[in-house]
């Protein structure tokens, strides 16, 4: 999966047969991590019959509850991971995930549910800083934007899992026992983590040391003091925009539109963004990592999503004004294929950017820029434009309001052109 040096700080050797492994274990821990974080969204109409909630409380379950918790803890625990153990606190944050999805099975009231999805952040919020730091630790700059796109992948396999095989699940056994039975295998996940990773020397795959600060605020000005690293901030997150606003507002489209029925758009969902998002996010941090080792230059590993974001585009476009749904399906298909080209790449040209004692703080920065920027703004906005065009267009008022989706790559397209022409003019990578 990727070369690795035989340094290490245990003493232990970091070969790229263990850094495989490594990644394979990561790949695991997320796919679990992303089932449990959407099994809430997919049980919503269940568990809102059965405890009689308002929309507005379901809202909160999925949405502000999750996401406030997750981004302030992401920050925390991410200074927690550049400079303690990160192997004990993945762990810790594995065991408290999954406990808590469990727990949410056995929830009796709004606020016993509320306070098991609140503990659901509070675990999940280590995964994605914790993983990116032991990837920039046990694999070299060149090997990174492949290896962070495996990572990412597993993101579309949980996503795919999520849709298909927990709505089975729950439709055969109750949304009670799809809680329990997805939480509880979460915990051997977590023993196989602990016994089987090795805590990696920091730095181990870097030519030379870098100063890090240890003061938080220190540490943060460094990284968006940075305009390459900023950049990339939020190119992930106005580049995802359009990926997370169709996890909110595509099944509506498709059942408002297109005239689906709720089971047929899980169906189509499913493998329509799964599938092309696995082949787009792996794709890409491998053809990044060839380009970076063909021309031994790092910052071209930032054409691919660069082609890609401007490629999504006109499949976007498809799939918000195609009038058959095999069309927008296809767009819809190709979209996700292209956009998610910039997982690999810039998630690794931003680690390799910041100090090894830094990395999990600038994880943690792309997480909050893609929840707020992408989770946050983008369905807010098509939310808002819907409802006001609804009066002169109707039910077709979605469907200019998903303009969106494909503005938002665009902008992201010309932001990262940006960005990549100032690395060429300053060379810094």
């Amino acid at each position: 999966m990727g070369e690795a040096s035989g340094r290490s700080g245990d003493g232990q050797g970091t070969g790229k047969l263990y850094a495989s492994y490594v990644l394979g274990v990561l790949f695991l821990v997320n796919v679990f991590n992303i089932i449990d974080r959407s099994i809430m969204g997919l049980l919503v109409e269940p568990v809102k019959t059965e405890m009689a909630l308002t929309d507005t409380q379901m809202g909160i379950l999925t949405g502000f509850a999750f996401a406030a918790f997750y981004l302030v803890f992401g920050i925390i625990l991410a200074r927690v991971a550049d400079r303690g153990s990160r192997k004990l606190l993945l762990t810790f944050g594995i065991v408290i995930w999954s406990l808590a999805t469990a727990a949410s099975g056995l929830a009796q009231d709004y606020y016993s549910l509320l306070a098991a999805r609140i503990a659901v952040a509070i675990g999940e919020a280590a995964c994605f800083p914790v993983a990116m730091s032991l990837i920039g630790d046990y694999f070299t700059k060149s090997n990174r934007p492949r290896a962070v796109a495996v990572f990412q992948a597993s993101q579309f396999v949980g996503i795919i899992i999520g849709l298909v095989g927990i709505g089975i699940l729950a439709e055969a056994y109750g949304w009670r026992t799809a809680f329990i039975a997805v939480g509880l295998p979460g915990l051997l996940v977590a023993l196989l983590f602990f016994l089987t990773v090795r805590e990696p020397k920091r730095g181990a795959q870097d030519e030379e040391a870098r100063p890090a600060h240890t003061n938080f605020m220190a540490s943060a000005r460094t990284l968006v003091g940075n305009r390459t690293m900023l950049g990339l901030i939020l190119v992930m997150g106005i580049g995802t925009m359009g990926l997370l606003t169709l996890a909110s507002w595509s099944p509506p489209f498709l059942q408002r539109i297109h005239g689906l029925s709720v089971g047929d758009v899980g169906k189509i969902l499913g493998p329509a963004i799964g599938l092309p998002g696995i082949i787009g996010t792996v794709g890409g941090g491998f053809l990044a990592s060839w380009l970076v080792k063909r021309t031994g230059r790092d910052r071209v590993a930032l054409l691919v999503p660069l082609v890609g974001l401007f490629l999504s585009v006109p499949a976007f476009s498809m799939f918000v004004f195609a009038d058959r749904l095999p069309l927008a399906i296809v767009g819809l298909g190709l979209g996700n294929m292209f956009v998610s080209t910039v997982f690999g790449p810039i998630v690794a040209t931003t680690l390799s950017l910041a100090a090894p004692q830094m990395r999990a703080l600038a994880a943690s920065f792309i997480l909050v820029s893609q929840n707020l920027i992408g989770g946050g703004l983008g369905p807010y906005l098509v939310g808002r434009l819907s409802d006001g065009l609804a009066g002169s267009y109707g039910v077709e008022s979605i469907r200019y309001a998903l303009i969106v989706v494909p503005a938002a790559p665009f902008f992201a397209a010309l932001l990262l052109a940006f960005v990549y022409r100032g690395t060429a003019r300053r060379a810094k990578l």
